[in-house]
């Protein structure tokens, strides 16, 4: 997990606001906290042809993503959660993944990896309102401006913080401030982590008869 100086002071300051209160008990409250963690696996094998005219070859990619993740219980409204992906070439690797320099065939951007996928920390102690930051996965509606790119074996995930407000009836506010982007191209790559310092502003309101609208701001 890359992240300078100068990111790690903004997410500590943002840290700062999630903290929670403790008592006597904080202790075992900890302890069933990690006692009700949960553990996911997740593997995923994918195929991926490409003939594109004007570049000789044929591609063939044959990947393996794995991941391997740990979610903790609450603990006075604190979460932690973590996941590990690796991302290995499986009965060869013929196709170009954008840092192998196999340019004599087609583009396969899914690039051999290993990474922390997401590190971060939850408050969903204030009513009608969940709290996030470190490294996660943001989707905002369709994906279009804002998503993991799924599709790709390595997920793109935000260096951010998220709020998420749900305590007027049928309205859905969130803000959000993303400082790093660890794209889909992997830590080896020029074009893999890009500091963006973007700001998300979303309203969803739920309108009787016609559904939901929504209105947003991506700067």
């Amino acid at each position: 997990m890359k992240m300078n100086s100068h990111s790690l002071g903004k997410l500590a300051f943002i840290s700062a606001l999630f903290a929670a209160p403790l008592s006597a008990n904080a202790g075992e409250a900890l302890f069933d906290a990690i006692k009700a963690g949960k553990l996911s696996i997740d593997e995923r094998y994918r195929y991926e042809y490409v003939d594109q005219d004007g570049i000789a070859e044929e591609a063939n990619a044959s990947t393996l993503r794995s991941r391997v993740g740990w979610k903790s219980g609450s603990f006075y409204g604190l979460t932690l959660g973590v996941e590990f992906e690796a991302v290995t070439n499986v009965f060869g690797d013929e196709f170009n993944n954008t840092i192998n320099g196999k340019t004599q065939f087609p583009v396969v951007a899914d690039v051999k990896s290993h990474e922390l996928n997401q590190l971060y920390m939850q408050y969903s102690g204030l009513p009608g309102t969940v709290a996030k930051i470190g490294r996660q996965v943001i989707t905002v509606d369709n994906h279009r401006f804002v998503g993991h790119v799924g599709w790709r074996q390595n997920n793109q995930t935000f260096d951010a913080a998220m709020v998420k407000n749900t305590s007027i009836p049928g309205v859905t506010l969130t803000y959000g401030y993303i400082d790093k982007v660890n794209r889909i191209f992997g830590n080896d790559s020029p074009n893999g982590d890009w500091d963006s310092e973007s700001h998300i502003l979303h309203a969803a309101v739920k309108v009787k008869g016609v559904g939901v609208v929504k209105g947003y701001g991506f700067l």
